[in-house]
């Protein structure tokens, strides 16, 4: 039976006409080039080129051949082109989740864009996740790689996934326009210890309620927590409502609603973690190539 050898060696001879301006394309010395066509020939039990001292030209199944010999020889071109890019993380699938809060971070819109332009073959499909149910997602292989915003505590998260902390995120109060603080350029969570809060319920974002508990508590009084909202923006027009004060990551500012100030925090640790997690033992090129550019993008100076 011919090999690709053979094919690529007709196709030469069939678009040169020529033996001799053949085997200079393809630059081996004519006498094997005449004995792989006529083995080629022989095999296929046809006469594929008609030959005379001056001339060389295809015959019906000469052109036949030539046709189903080019597409077969660009066939394997793309295989060979798409085996490559997969084995260098270019094509194939990632499926990627990320808490809301995420998506207000330069870091996560910067990453997907860089992402995109490295691999444009490979398909993301994205979905909203808390962080917690992103841990046991990733263990249960329904998703590959995820934004998060604080560290897994439990052992076989610890244990089997990979985490890498991108940015430690300053936390900001969000105060009504007319709250006497509005104006201030810092503030400590002390001052606000009388003042209603609103979050979200600790079964859906445990990371950003505990830290409103802990720093809290740090300054020496117990959170009032009077409403929730499903969303962390959804916080905001609770804010704006007047309805309590809520503490945000600085990438919020990103989100301007009448009525909402942001004002730092000098409380130390007021931070949120933003983190990428995938599983420890999954090194598929896709997932690596991912990662690499993740990592690239948090070198950015003004993330």
């Amino acid at each position: 039976m011919f090999d690709l050898r053979q094919l690529r060696y007709f196709v030469a001879v069939a678009e040169e006409l020529s033996f001799t301006r053949a085997a200079l394309r393809l630059h081996l010395s004519q006498p094997p080039l005449s004995q792989q066509i006529q083995s080629l020939e022989q095999d296929l039990g046809v006469c594929l080129l008609e030959r005379t001292k001056r001339s060389v030209a295809l015959t019906e199944p000469g052109r036949v051949f030539l046709e189903q010999a080019r597409q077969i020889l660009a066939k394997v071109d793309e295989a060979r082109n798409q085996t490559v890019a997969a084995a260098a993380g270019y094509t194939g699938q990632l499926r990627l989740a990320y808490t809301v809060s995420v998506s207000f971070h330069p870091a996560m819109p910067r990453t997907l864009l860089r992402f995109g332009q490295i691999a444009p073959d490979v398909r993301l499909q994205l979905s909203e996740m808390y962080t917690e149910p992103q841990f046991a997602a990733l263990l249960a292989g329904r998703i590959d790689v995820g934004f998060v915003r604080d560290e897994p505590e439990q052992p076989q998260y610890v244990r089997d996934l990979r985490f890498s902390v991108i940015d430690r995120e300053p936390l900001l109060l969000a105060l009504p326009a007319g709250h006497p603080l509005a104006g201030r350029s810092s503030l400590r969570l002390a001052e606000v210890a009388g003042d209603a809060f609103v979050s979200q319920p600790r079964e859906l974002a445990a990371t950003l309620y505990d830290r409103l508990v802990k720093l809290a508590t740090r300054a020496g009084f117990q959170p009032s927590i009077t409403q929730h909202a499903q969303q962390i923006n959804g916080l905001l027009a609770l804010v704006a409502a007047g309805l309590g004060l809520a503490l945000v990551p600085a990438s919020m500012r990103a989100v301007r609603l009448v009525g909402v100030c942001y004002v730092p925090l000098e409380d130390s640790d007021a931070h949120l973690l933003l983190a990428v997690a995938s599983r420890a033992d999954d090194h598929s090129p896709a997932l690596q190539q991912f990662l690499a550019t993740v990592a690239q993008t948090a070198l950015a100076p003004d993330l």
